[in-house]
């Protein structure tokens, strides 16, 4: 449960929550990615109000798991593309979201095997 939690991030800022265990990270984040809908109170992000207009915050933000959940037999860029769909991105931003996973892995088949690269993951979470 969250009680009493007020922030403002500017547009650009990158944030990052610490604290103990129990403190209300992960709970934070799932509110905030729309994973878990707020008890009370109210959620904006980017002018969108977090309960009338979720697909609206999901278009806003990207979130990067701690386990990054990729299928091992794509490509980085067919992991980007796949999760890019299912969040509902068009064309466009399929094509630079695969071209920022080939710019930053010097391999354009680079799979997703044992130990994933983080860029594949925060691909995902810029479309």
């Amino acid at each position: 449960m969250l009680d009493e939690l007020t922030f403002d991030v500017a547009p650009g800022e990158i944030v990052g929550l610490i604290g103990p265990n129990g403190a209300g990270k992960t709970t934070t984040l799932a509110v905030l990615s729309t994973l878990l809908a707020p008890h009370a109170g109210e959620v904006r992000i980017a002018g969108h109000d977090l309960r009338r207009a979720p697909q609206d915050v999901r278009r806003s933000i990207g979130r990067v798991p701690q386990e990054p959940a990729l299928y091992p037999t794509l490509t980085g860029r067919e992991n980007v593309a796949f999760f890019a769909r299912l969040g509902g991105a068009r064309a466009a931003r399929l094509r630079r979201a695969a071209r920022r996973t080939r710019r930053s892995s010097k391999s354009g088949s680079l799979r997703a095997q044992t130990s994933p690269p983080r860029r594949i993951p925060a691909a995902c979470s810029g479309v």
